[in-house]
């Protein structure tokens, strides 16, 4: 398969020497992951999903996400879609996997509480705006082969933002799965987005000022000489050892 990847690679060479490396490979076997994970829960067939690959953004510890019914066609059909964060590429492909498998869970859920909310006067979620995930994810997580870290659990672990029931890792049996029966197909997977360097923001010149009463505040650059209105008393440096353009 590398050797075929490699070949197609050179084959797509322009006349300009550029060489594109497509993500085609990867979103097609992250679009059979799911339709397979999707089998094994019991669904027949995806409902009308959007696979998408893209950065994570300032979001850190996202590694994909699901989002209910934002594509659609010219003609209006709706359409879910499954992110996976391009910089977390880097994962296994066991991990990328799993990843996938936890957003289509996210998935078979909405497709439930969809039909659910056919004899009912809301949709039932199992997951929160913010990314808390409920009782519902839990459950079904579960159920799915995923083991759940609780909050004790999370919090050994570091992590300061719960997404509460959020956080899983496959089983012993669903790891089997992934690893004998679904086989993730590395060479598919092996392009990931690079992480940008932070770039050091330049000090800044903006320096507080305050009154002795403390009633009001603000900051500026120059050196100023001012009284308060209200107290009548003169602003100074809230850190006297700061320095002010005098110009």
């Amino acid at each position: 398969m590398a050797k075929e990847l490699v070949k197609d690679r050179k084959a797509r060479e322009s006349t300009a020497g550029m060489v594109i490396d497509s993500l085609r490979p990867a979103m097609g076997e992250i679009e059979r992951i799911s339709e397979a994970a999707a089998e094994r829960m019991g669904l027949t067939g995806l409902p009308h999903t959007t696979f998408v690959i893209q950065t994570k953004g300032k979001k850190a510890a996202c590694m994909g996400s699901f989002n209910a019914g934002a594509w659609s066609t010219r003609e209006g059909d709706i359409s879910n879609e499954i992110s996976i964060s391009s910089e977390y590429l880097m994962l296994t492909p066991f991990e990328i996997a799993e990843v996938v498998c936890h957003e289509t869970l996210h998935l078979m859920n909405h497709a439930l509480g969809t039909l659910e909310a056919k004899n009912s006067r809301f949709q039932k979620s199992d997951c929160s705006k913010g990314g808390r995930h409920n009782e519902i994810f839990r459950e079904n997580a579960i159920a799915f082969g995923f083991d759940v870290l609780d909050a004790e659990q999370v919090e050994a672990r570091g992590i300061k933002k719960s997404y509460g029931h959020g956080y899983t890792s496959a089983n012993e049996e669903l790891r089997h799965w992934i690893e004998d029966v679904l086989v993730p197909d590395a060479a598919k997977l092996n392009l990931f987005r690079l992480e940008l360097p932070k770039v050091d923001k330049a000090p800044t010149k903006m320096k507080k000022w305050e009154c002795d009463e403390k009633c009001f505040s603000f900051r500026c650059a120059k050196e100023i000489t001012a009284l308060c209105t209200t107290c009548n008393t003169p602003f100074v440096l809230d850190s006297p050892d700061a320095k002010v353009d005098n110009g």
